[in-house]
């Protein structure tokens, strides 16, 4: 005498059983459509511990899924940080040089802007002190009397900066009513701060 499971292990058509096996269901009637077939032919029990396993094999996917995406982001990351390190090395040379090249302009930057205000007070305490020993406010007031272009000018460009440990050289050209005339200063750094030593506008030295 059969049992019932395999009662109805038998009664289940073949026909029947591959139609439910390749109908396509939403993930929910796939499960239903599963335990209906393992109710029929008695391995319910079975299908529970499997079941596990299909959880438990889904949970692991799941993880393998996370680390794939944590994965594919860091690889994205690294490349981006090689791309702003290559940009650094490949456009950053000039604006490093820049920052460190900066003390030295904006003293010059200063120097013209309090001579363009006719603050020849301020400008003589930017020169340096060789230049401050031999001049007084007087004497450099009258020297730059005699280079207009330092006082009239209209717009400037000192993009031509080179230095050398305390000494810099700082060139470029001035806009005055009389046309463009080049401008050169010689630099040298005290401290932290950088002094005027020299001046020179077309082809003159600052008396």
């Amino acid at each position: 005498m059969e049992n019932a499971g395999g009662s109805r292990r038998a009664s289940l058509d073949p026909i029947m059983y591959n139609f439910f096996l390749n109908t396509t269901w939403t993930h929910q009637r796939q499960s239903e459509r599963i335990r209906w077939l393992f109710e029929l032919s008695g391995t319910l029990p079975a299908l529970k511990q499997d079941g596990a396993s299909m959880n438990q094999g889904i949970s692991q996917g799941g993880g393998n899924n996370t680390m794939k995406i944590v994965g594919i982001t860091c690889g994205v990351m690294l490349l981006l940080s090689c791309c702003c390190a290559g940009g650094f090395v490949a456009l950053g040379g000039a604006g490093i040089g820049a920052l460190f090249n900066s003390g030295a302009k904006t003293s010059t930057d200063a120097f013209l802007d309090d001579l363009h205000a006719n603050n020849h007070a301020n400008a003589f305490q930017r020169m340096g002190g060789s230049y401050q020993a031999t001049h007084t406010v007087e004497s450099f007031t009258a020297a730059v009397a005699t280079m207009p272009a330092l006082t009239t000018f209209t717009d400037r460009t000192m993009n031509n900066i080179s230095v050398n440990n305390s000494s810099a050289t700082i060139s470029g050209q001035l806009t005055t009513p009389q046309g463009v005339q080049p401008v050169v200063f010689q630099c040298s750094q005290v401290g932290e701060y950088w002094y005027i030593d020299q001046v020179v506008v077309n082809g003159v030295i600052l008396p």
